[in-house]
């Protein structure tokens, strides 16, 4: 093997570090693109899910026998606690107590 000069030397580790660096900048253009591009399907599914999830809800007029309990079963289509669900029927339809006429028209949140 031969003896390779000074110059020779710093040649080749200058390279390597350019090479070093090139890959280091890659990987985080990569990277930097795949979050951007994340980021901005998030934002748009997220605000997608927050307009339907606020804004939709049923509309419905109690029928004889219906009860809050039976109506909060009937529309919890995501297995939330039953006692919430009441909750939040009494809280948009401002109602004080679990009383129903037959004929009144509930608002139902969809959560």
């Amino acid at each position: 093997m031969r003896n390779e000069s000074r110059r020779e030397i710093r040649y080749k580790k200058e390279r390597r570090a350019r090479k070093r660096r090139r890959k280091v900048l890659g990987r985080l253009a990569v990277l930097f693109s795949t979050l951007a591009l994340l980021t901005a399907l998030g934002i748009n599914f997220i605000g997608t899910a927050f307009a339907l999830d606020n804004g939709a809800k049923y509309s419905i007029k109690v029928a004889p026998g219906d009860t809050l309990w039976s109506i909060a079963q009937r529309y919890n289509t995501k297995n939330r606690d039953i006692r919430y669900v009441v909750d939040d029927i009494m809280r948009a339809n401002d109602l004080d107590s679990t009383r129903l006429h037959v004929g009144d028209t509930l608002v139902i949140p969809a959560r």
